[in-house]
């Protein structure tokens, strides 16, 4: 034992023993270190028993069950709903939040757990249960700015990291969200239960020259990082958690994913603007293989994401408020509006004349794809009288939508500026058409669950009224989607435009069909 040897080492001091003195210095200083290394050790393995055992007891049975549930391939929707439904309170929070806007968009009824992980996703449902059961657990504890402040950065951290997975098809991104989510496990539930020893960590971390580190080491003898480790493991909360507390980025890993969400949401909190943020999207644009412009959109639609996240799991705009949001990116002054009398009116015998041409296009032996879109488009704009039609197509990738061809007012600036996520299915109205591959006519009375398709990107580039939308494919394979409005005019769409609009797309899709063999 340590304190052993400092009694024989003294003793031989004491004895005026011939051993050198800078022996002596040196065995003193090991024992010593040893000495405050087990201290150091007792009292995070305390801490990780009272947490287990006092404080976090249900959030530590419920992480620890349905981590197992998902790693057991034999494990069904049955062995996941029994899990949840052992807990009334989780169970009824579940449902109010798989029936929230943001989860269930189509409005669709979801009364039962068993419903839930049908409709939203064996995974999906997992994430939500660990979210909704540390934010519990949080609220049970001490009502500190600084546990609040811990639980929605790690919100923040979970969803950028998620959808940074997502946009490069990883094969579970609510894995990603998960072991995101818990990142900061340590710090969440010491500032919830630490009581005293909390307000002294505090203190000490506004003392000149310290780090949050270094007064971690100094109040508790362990960093709250190795807290998170030991609950980690506790808890057997996962690998991919464990790994992403081992240390730096390893190239081409999933935990890329988590360190950038943690440093994205770090950075954000001094501000959207600050150099800091600007390289740091750099260098994920360019490890991960995109553009900057992309990465931009992305990481500032993640944000927005999280904060809807945050209040749906919250229950109050306290968690959303606690999200820095990035700033609106304004659009380019917009066309002079011409005379409603100037744009085409629907003509029904034009609408004939190009079905008829689209027909005859299936007689020559190659089909001309870009004549087949510029007939379709003339077709919608000038047949079907709209004030501008939009095509856009996936790219090389299948990652994005992207404008290629347009007609009527503004569609130089929108064939331009069109790029947009095509994955996942609801990441936007675009995305969302494709998976569905059926005609859309978007409204102000639209469902909710359909306006917040409409996000903010998609309404910066083409506005907030109403819209007629179709996707297109080849051989039942989605290429793109067809977009018209009268946004321009004024002028309402009805019935008799939206089947006109239909036909025309679906004689495009059956001349489409040919392409492929």
């Amino acid at each position: 034992m340590p304190s052993q040897r400092l009694i024989m080492v003294a003793w031989q001091v004491g004895m005026r023993s011939l051993m050198p003195i800078n022996a002596i210095v040196a065995e003193v200083k090991c024992c010593w270190e040893e000495s405050l290394n087990e201290d150091k050790q007792d009292n995070l393995e305390r801490w990780a028993a009272r947490l287990s055992t006092e404080d976090m007891p249900i959030f530590a049975r419920t992480a620890e069950y349905v981590t197992s549930v998902a790693l057991r391939e034999s494990s069904s929707v049955t062995d996941l709903s029994r899990g949840i439904l052992r807990d009334a309170s989780m169970t009824a929070r579940l449902l109010r939040v798989a029936n929230s806007i943001y989860y269930n968009p189509h409005s669709q009824d979801i009364n039962t757990v068993t419903r839930a992980i049908m409709v939203l996703g064996f995974e999906t449902v997992r994430s939500m249960c660990l979210s909704l059961v540390l934010i519990e657990s949080l609220l049970k504890g001490a009502q500190r700015e600084r546990a609040y402040r811990e639980m929605a950065r790690s919100l923040h951290v979970a969803v950028q990291a998620k959808r940074l997975a997502a946009h490069l098809h990883d094969e579970s991104p609510e894995e990603i969200f998960v072991a995101a989510l818990l990142f900061r496990l340590g710090h969440i539930a010491f500032w919830c239960f630490g009581g005293t020893l909390a307000d002294e960590l505090e203190e000490t971390m506004l003392k000149p020259g310290y780090t949050q580190t270094m007064a971690e080491r100094e109040v508790l003898g362990f960093r709250l990082e190795q807290l998170t480790a030991r609950l980690g493991q506790e808890w057997h909360l996962g690998k991919l958690l464990l790994s992403s507390l081992e240390g730096a980025s390893i190239p081409e890993s999933r935990v890329n994913y988590i360190h950038f969400g943690h440093k994205l949401a770090l950075s954000a909190e001094k501000g959207w603007e600050c150099q800091e943020l600007k390289r740091l999207v750099d260098k994920i644009a360019e490890q991960l293989k995109m553009s900057v412009e992309i990465a931009t959109q992305l990481i500032h639609g993640s944000a927005r994401e999280a904060a809807d996240i945050a209040e749906q799991f919250g229950g109050t705009r306290r968690f959303r408020q606690m999200i820095p949001l990035p700033p609106e990116i304004p659009g380019p002054e917009p066309e002079k509006i011409p005379a409603a009398s100037s744009f085409p009116e629907p003509d029904r015998l034009l609408q004939f004349k190009v079905l008829h041409e689209l027909s005859n296009l299936l007689l020559n032996k190659q089909l001309d794809i870009n004549l087949l879109f510029s007939i379709l488009l003339e077709g919608i704009f000038r047949g079907v009288g709209m004030d501008r039609v939009l095509l856009v197509l996936l790219t090389v990738n299948r990652r994005h939508l992207q404008g290629k061809h347009g007609l009527g007012w503004e569609s130089d600036r929108l064939v331009k500026e069109f790029l947009v996520d095509a994955l996942p299915p609801e990441a936007n109205i675009f995305s969302f058409c494709l998976a569905q591959r059926q005609p859309m006519w978007i409204t102000e009375s639209s469902p909710p669950g359909m306006q917040r398709l409409r996000t903010d990107e998609i309404s910066r580039l083409i506005g907030h009224s109403p819209f007629f939308l179709m996707a297109i494919a080849v051989k039942d394979r989605p290429i793109g989607a067809i977009y018209a409005d009268r946004q321009a005019s004024g002028r309402a769409l009805d019935e008799e435009s939206f089947t006109s609009f239909k036909y025309l797309c679906q004689q495009a899709d059956i001349n489409l069909s040919y392409v492929a063999p």
